[in-house]
């Protein structure tokens, strides 16, 4: 699959992550550079999107070419991408752009990652919130309020 231009990306910003689940935060490689969610509906779709590059939104496609041999490795190794393959896949970027979280959507308002509990504790922390449920895990109720603050977060 082809790379995709930065406008064709939109898509995966807007989407909807309880029906688009297959998640990452990926950032600028520089300080203060923009962090944002992308959401796809397979992890197939993922890996393609991983592997041609596109989220390095401001790269050149000629610069990707050593960097496709990283990530195509790192995803060789990888049976089911999660939290936990973060450090292996933004290694294989090199340098192009950050890989700050991958995974499910559920893994973001469930799970005990360092970005899932970062995103949870920026939510809730409303100066009012105990320390101890600033991390809790999204009940039920309080999903549809959560997406809306991930699919703003970055800009």
């Amino acid at each position: 699959m082809a790379r995709m231009h930065k406008d064709e990306l939109v898509r995966y910003i807007e989407a909807d992550p309880r029906i688009d689940q297959w998640g990452i935060l990926s950032s600028d490689p520089w300080p203060m550079g923009v962090s944002m969610f992308f959401w796809l509906p397979t992890e197939a779709e993922l890996r393609e999107r991983l592997a041609d590059g596109s989220f390095d939104v401001d790269g050149e496609p000629e610069g990707w070419v050593e960097a496709a041999e990283l990530m195509e490795a790192a995803l060789a190794s990888i049976k089911e991408i999660s939290p936990a393959d973060v450090d292996a896949l933004d290694a294989a970027t090199n340098g192009g752009f950050c890989i700050e979280w991958v995974g499910r959507f559920e893994d973001l308002f469930m799970g005990d990652s360092p970005t899932a509990l970062m995103m949870r504790d920026r939510w809730r922390d409303d100066g009012e919130t105990p320390a101890d449920q600033l991390i809790a895990p999204i009940k039920a109720e309080e999903v549809a309020e959560f997406v809306e603050f991930v699919k703003a977060y970055g800009y």
